[in-house]
């Protein structure tokens, strides 16, 4: 057994935002690289037990000593095959849900901080627009965990955006104030120790992203370029899985089918895979009068976030 003062491990909290190839991160490099630790997503009762420790929302919950318990068994014990000794060389917290809920944003990153005191923090951003009319079509037209009427209800686009417009601090689009986030992770972790990539330099620049990434992470990147191998999940969605979403969500909001009939794991995998192979989703674009609002309300972020970090953010046309 390997001496938890003998691991020489670095460690990288990927606070993942929407629509910025996350998924396809975890699944692809950090699921399958031999020389990374997943301490998150894709989960393992053991990893997924973990990081429900550091969100315990209440403060007396949040028992530092049982985390960073948790913690020391998934880096001594190992996680699936890969342990530390086995020729991992970083270990990766990679969840979206950890900015979720952004009043807990802060609190998260404190404990984060504790657990890991020379972790890093990694950043993968996109152009504001381009996520929000992303983001509708695949989640933005369901409106969850609203008081009825409006829960669980099917909306317009403009509906959709006034909603999140007047609740911005627990909407999409506070949540992609990325320059509030940036400063508070550097405050927290140093400037040295935050990370942020483009997601256009991913879909645009595939080998020059995976090469920025593998030299964060110091892993391989010809094992990294092998893992990704042109995939991008979590795409655009059909027009038979909106039609089917609309379907569920208005007669059966809270029936798990994989549990509620027999079988029905592998009913969702083959109604999943008939789901996905129609054809797409008409894309939406914001109209000129919500672009005009939305590019004020982010610019003067964006722009700070540029200076201060050097992103090429006018090649991608964001609001700046």
């Amino acid at each position: 057994m390997i001496k938890k003062d003998d691991l020489i491990m670095k460690f990288i909290i990927h606070p993942g935002y929407c629509k910025t190839a996350t998924t396809t991160l975890q699944n692809n490099l950090i699921e399958k690289h031999s020389q990374i630790l997943s301490l998150g997503r894709p989960w393992t009762d053991d990893t997924r037990n973990f990081v429900r420790e550091i969100k315990k929302h209440e403060g007396l919950d949040f028992n530092i000593e049982r985390a960073k318990s948790a913690l020391d068994g998934l880096l001594l014990g190992g996680v699936g095959e890969r342990d530390c000794g086995g020729g991992a060389r970083v270990a990766v917290i990679s969840d979206e849900t950890i900015h979720l809920d952004q009043s807990k944003v802060g609190i998260y990153a404190d404990r984060i901080k504790t657990l890991f005191p020379n972790g890093e923090i990694l950043l993968t951003i996109r152009n504001q627009i381009k996520i929000i009319e992303s983001s509708y079509l695949h989640f933005g037209r369901i409106l969850k965990n609203l008081p009825k009427p409006y829960s669980r209800r099917h909306v317009e686009m403009d509906a959709w955006l006034d909603w999140c417009w007047q609740n911005w601090d627990n909407s999409l689009f506070g949540l992609i104030d990325y320059d509030k986030h940036i400063r508070m992770y550097q405050k927290i972790f140093g400037p040295e120790k935050v990370h942020i990539l483009l997601f256009e330099d991913f879909v645009n620049n595939p080998d020059e992203y995976i090469e920025k990434l593998s030299n964060i992470f110091g892993i391989d990147p010809h094992e990294a370029k092998k893992c990704f191998s042109n995939k991008h999940d979590n795409l655009q969605d059909s027009v038979r899985s909106v039609n089917y979403l609309k379907f569920r969500e208005y007669f059966f909001p809270s029936i798990d089918i994989r549990s509620a009939i027999p079988f029905g794991s592998s009913l969702m995998k083959m109604l999943s895979s008939y789901l996905e192979k129609g054809k797409s989703e008409k894309k939406v674009k914001l109209s000129d009068e919500w672009r005009d609002r939305l590019e004020n309300k982010y610019k003067d972020g964006n722009v700070r976030m540029a200076n201060e970090n050097g992103l090429k953010l006018s090649q991608y046309n964001y609001p700046l």
